[in-house]
């Protein structure tokens, strides 16, 4: 049995972060890197510089690439893939954080913005799962993924996400197909459910300008925002051997939002 620090310990281990350049898909790829393990980030790079982000991470990780990747574009996913293969950067860890958000009134949801969030958030998702399981993961019988759902996906959401609260369900969903189908390779398949982490997405929501803001605090149990840093133990957990055990299963990150 190895000791604790062992168990947490993600020395040699390689991980991709999908979204990874800005806000909790940064924070979680800077506590996958402290926790030793080297870091691939991807991301459109639009609302975030994958530059910066990676500059930032090479101070602290024993490697660090950047590319840029639309995980809703299959064949940038495939093109993702082959340039990680060809700079043998064999990854054990796959954290899919990438989602967008449109926040419209359901019966007046225009289609194309519906399709825009599943389309990133849980099409992409399984595209960008299934390319780097099939590559990385399945050939070597090992191998986490951590999907970023979110509570509005448990226990739907504000008025206006019918679109992001389908999508996250959906990430449910997959996260506990997978575990199943997968189980047999190795390969743990788990997920994080946050409730409201300020960031550029949840701007609208969470700015210090928002109308929505002070009843979103008061329905926090602890009364504020989660704070990035707060995800790094959960997803260094998830994709270290102290989880070995657990596969299937979605962890809520959210000061108590779904136990009220």
């Amino acid at each position: 049995m190895s000791n604790i620090k062992e168990l947490f310990d993600l020395s040699g281990k390689k991980a991709c972060v999908t979204g990874g350049a800005s806000g909790i898909g940064f924070a979680m790829a800077e506590g996958l890197a402290e926790a030793g393990a080297a870091v691939a980030i991807c991301g459109r790079g639009r609302h975030g510089s994958l530059e910066e982000a990676s500059s930032q991470l090479s101070k602290i990780g024993p490697e660090v690439l950047a590319e840029k990747c639309d995980v809703s574009i299959e064949e940038e996913v495939i093109h993702l893939v082959q340039t990680l293969h060809d700079k043998d950067f064999i990854v054990d860890i796959l954290v899919n954080n990438a989602g967008v958000s449109w926040g419209h009134d359901s019966e007046t949801m225009p289609l194309d913005r519906w399709n825009m969030v599943i389309e990133t958030n849980l099409t992409g998702l399984f595209i960008v799962t299934r390319e780097i399981a099939k590559e990385f993961m399945i050939p070597r019988a090992r191998g986490s993924i951590i999907n970023i759902t979110s509570v509005s996906g448990m226990t739907g959401g504000e008025i206006g996400l019918s679109a992001y609260s389908a999508s996250k369900a959906g990430v449910i969903g997959i996260t506990k197909q997978l575990a199943i189908e997968w189980a047999s390779y190795g390969i743990r398949v788990n997920a994080i459910a946050p409730s409201w982490f300020p960031s550029y997405m949840t701007r609208h929501f969470t700015g210090e300008d928002s109308p929505y803001r002070e009843f979103l605090l008061k329905d926090s149990p602890f009364g504020r925002f989660g704070k990035p840093g707060e995800l790094k133990g959960p997803v260094v957990f998830l994709a270290s051997q102290a989880s070995s055990y657990i596969t299937g299963t979605v962890i809520p990150v959210d000061g108590g939002y779904i136990s009220k």
